[in-house]
């Protein structure tokens, strides 16, 4: 898989590539902006599937738009550790090259970071103006002292939605209303905000706040409120104690009870807090926990929710019901009767029904934001209908993909199953195909080689037509590998 940085040099090479890696649109992580470096850069060692464009405004103010990355062959200086360094850019090139990395690149997070105490403050506002007629996630700035009324000017104009981390220093007498209310907050310099000012924080992801005037005794305050407090919050928060203060932990966590888990149970412990108390369900709903992936396969010995095949990714196996009783669960303290025990990570439910099994999973997506849902039965005791009962019912879902592992599978059952599955989700089949078995669509689901999208038919004999197809599928991809090893 190539870099960002190996993707942006091919386009930067000739258009006629920059278009076919457009209509690629790789997937990354975030896309950084950043005036005021020594040189501009486009960086990518900071972080994994992260791009990073440092920008030094330019003496020169012409305004040069830049409609394709070809462009910047006259300004591409070096490449260093994974970092492109470009010559100076002015305001207007700085925004086209960003929408030009918007057309090249699929992400969710864009973060633009501007250095304060190298721009004028006209300059700081034309391009915090700029700035916020884009979708941005995170606005920074860094550098400097910001008076009362830049640094009000600048909360009234940041939309909530987005996440403001600010570095410079902040007077003492300063206060702003929306100071604690946007999606993130970083602070460095903190000492201006009253504890009472954390009391009304609502819905917020991160809280950093690094030099305050907060002791332990204050602390402890705002942390009993926060456990009593029936309304979403923030999901973590960081607080430096004021200079000079000694940090009494039991001062601190003083009529609290506090759980500490390890981060590789963080899954686990969301789960089981979950089934524990249908008020402490909501709260995590609300915090929507990210994980990479949930995966739901029938068929196991025990039914159980599995966190340790994965980092980040949540299993669940069911066992088939021997009693159909159809209890939906319409929140997860429902599960305490069939909680049995945990072992390595693993919790085991006793036995639900299939329409339980539908309402675990349903409630699992309130509780966890997740990309990827993979659905997988087991069919060696599953009757015909009961697996089209299954099948049928996982198709009114969203997933990406679809594994039967059984012995062996019949033409009919095959045909039936491969007319259903949609085009557009992986198909995995681990069973014994019959060797005259054939299908129009055996192989027109996604292939593509990294990130793994298979079409995995074990023991399938291929004809040569459709090893051609295969080939003709992989034919774009080979086209990039050898442009890339070139």
């Amino acid at each position: 898989m190539m870099t960002p940085t190996e993707i942006i040099k091919l386009a930067m090479s000739n258009f006629k590539l920059e278009i076919l890696l457009r209509n690629r649109k790789y997937k990354i992580n975030a896309i950084i902006l950043q005036t005021g470096n020594n040189y501009p850069q486009i960086d990518t060692e900071s972080a994994e599937n992260c791009l990073s464009v440092f920008f030094e405004k330019s003496e020169n103010e012409k305004r040069y738009p830049v409609t394709q990355l070809v462009q910047l062959q006259d300004k591409y200086r070096e490449e260093i550790d994974e970092k492109l360094y470009l010559t100076h850019v002015s305001l207007e090139e700085m925004s086209s090259i960003y929408s030009n990395l918007t057309r090249l690149f699929s992400c969710p997070f864009y973060i633009w970071v501007l250095i304060f105490d190298e721009m004028k403050l006209d300059e700081f506002w034309e391009y915090t103006e700029k700035i916020l007629t884009f979708e941005i996630r995170r606005l920074t700035v860094h550098g400097g002292r910001m008076s009362n009324d830049v640094l009000a000017k600048l909360m009234d104009e940041t939309p909530e939605k987005a996440e403001l981390y600010i570095d410079s220093d902040i007077p003492l007498d300063y206060s702003h209303p929306k100071a604690l209310s946007f999606r993130s907050v970083d602070y460095e310099e903190a000492g201006w905000l009253k504890i009472e000012d954390l009391f009304n924080i609502r819905n917020s992801y991160t809280i950093k706040l690094e030099r305050t005037n907060f002791d332990s005794i204050d602390v402890n305050s705002f942390l009993n409120y926060w456990s009593d407090c029936d309304k979403d919050m923030m999901e973590e928060i960081s607080i430096s104690l004021k200079e000079g203060t000694e940090i009494d932990e039991q001062e601190i966590l003083k009529n609290l009870i506090v759980i500490s888990p390890n981060d590789d149970d963080s899954v686990i412990l969301i789960i089981k807090l979950s089934i524990s108390d249908f008020k402490s369900e909501l709260l995590l709903r609300n915090r929507k926990y990210r994980i990479n992936t949930i995966i739901v396969q029938t068929g196991n010995i025990h039914p159980k929710l599995d966190t340790s095949s994965e980092k980040h990714c949540l299993s669940v196996f069911f066992e088939k019901s021997e009693n159909d009783k159809r209890n939906p669960v319409t929140h997860l303290a429902q599960l305490q009767d069939t909680y049995r025990e945990e072992t390595d990570e693993r919790l085991y439910l006793t036995y639900v029904s299939l329409e339980e099994m539908f309402s675990i999973y349903s409630n699992l997506t309130r509780l966890f934001s997740c990309p990827c849902h993979n659905w997988a039965l087991v069919t060696d005791d599953m009757k015909p209908e009961e697996f089209r009962e299954y099948t049928a019912k996982i198709l009114t879902l969203e997933f990406q993909r679809f594994s039967v592992h059984a012995k062996t599978m019949s033409n009919d059952l095959l045909t039936e199953l491969v007319d259903k599955i949609p085009q557009k989700m992986e198909f995995v089949i681990e069973s014994n195909i019959p060797l005259d078995y054939s299908h129009p669509k055996a192989l027109k689901f996604p292939f593509v080689f990294d990130p793994p999208v298979v079409v995995d038919l074990n023991c399938a004999r291929l004809k040569a037509d459709d090893q051609k197809r295969v080939q003709r599928r992989c034919e774009d991809y080979v086209d990039l590998l050898n442009l890339k090893l070139g």
